[in-house]
């Protein structure tokens, strides 16, 4: 646990310090963030044939489904040649089944370092890995604590005040501060948004 938070207090740290002689850019993402949950464990009975008489036996299989939630970022890129350092965060909540239920995935705070394929020109793919402080809530597992992080995506600059941004992410649950049931699988978002 401590480890994790002086993981998160040294990018933090190297963040502020790249941003003080790069150039900076705030953004605002929007997107889906989805999951994989396992459901239920169906039971099958099937019958075996045998010598003497016929044989009862109950074989479980386990379910499988997805949720996918709205989401809603920001953060703010400081971006030096071909690398930079990213600090964001996001929230992602919707309310399933008959009774409501709610289930939420955040980020807060969350630390990358990405890499940029061609800095210079108009339409510049990148790749990013980091670590980040993030929880979710999905049926009855919980996890809260650190998670590995990586993306890929790609910045378009329409002008020179404004760019866009596309990016496919993917969050891991990694070291539990607190969790509950079984450990979620891995997050997957999609997201669009405006840089400035």
């Amino acid at each position: 646990m401590k480890r994790s938070i002086l993981a998160i207090c040294f990018g933090m740290a190297f963040a502020a310090s790249a941003f003080a002689d790069s150039t900076v850019s705030p953004y605002l993402k929007v997107g889906a963030k989805g999951t994989v949950i396992k459901s239920e464990t169906e039971i099958k009975s099937e019958t075996t044939p045998s010598t003497d008489s016929e044989e009862t036996s109950d074989k479980s299989s386990n379910k499988y489904d997805t949720t996918i939630m709205p989401m809603v970022g920001v953060g703010i890129k400081s971006i030096d040649e071909n690398f930079g350092v990213e600090v964001s965060a996001d929230y992602a909540w919707k309310k399933e089944g008959d009774e409501n239920v709610s289930t939420y995935a955040y980020t807060a705070p969350k630390v990358m370092f990405l890499g940029y394929l061609f800095p210079q020109k108009a339409t510049s793919l990148y790749a990013g890995i980091g670590t980040s402080w993030s929880g979710v809530e999905i049926e009855e597992s919980t996890f809260h604590g650190l998670f590995g992080n990586a993306s890929v995506g790609a910045e378009f600059n329409p002008s020179d005040k404004v760019k866009g941004i596309f990016e496919v992410t993917c969050d891991v649950p990694a070291i539990a501060a607190s969790s509950t049931g079984d450990r979620p699988y891995p997050l997957v978002s999609l997201r669009m948004g405006l840089g400035f």
